[in-house]
């Protein structure tokens, strides 16, 4: 991940409500550049890639966590 670069991100918290009760949370959106000669960036895409499906973080049983990857073409 340290190979990875930041480049724009707009992250805000929020309450969400789950399951009858209000839990506070993450909404945004991150953009990073992979590098695309380094020996780990096919890890990080698969990585990246299977969160799309199973979520991330500690609420994802929950129906939080959700995850969309796109790639730099779909960006405008």
């Amino acid at each position: 991940w340290e190979k990875c670069e930041i480049l724009d991100f707009m992250l805000e918290s929020g309450s969400h409500a789950i399951t009858g009760k209000s839990i506070t949370g993450m909404l945004g959106r991150m953009t990073i550049r992979i590098p695309k000669n380094h020996p780990d960036t096919a890890l990080i895409k698969t990585i990246l890639s299977y969160a799309a499906y199973s979520g991330l973080g500690a609420k994802t049983a929950l129906g939080m966590g959700g995850f969309t990857v796109l790639p730099a073409e779909d960006f405008s």
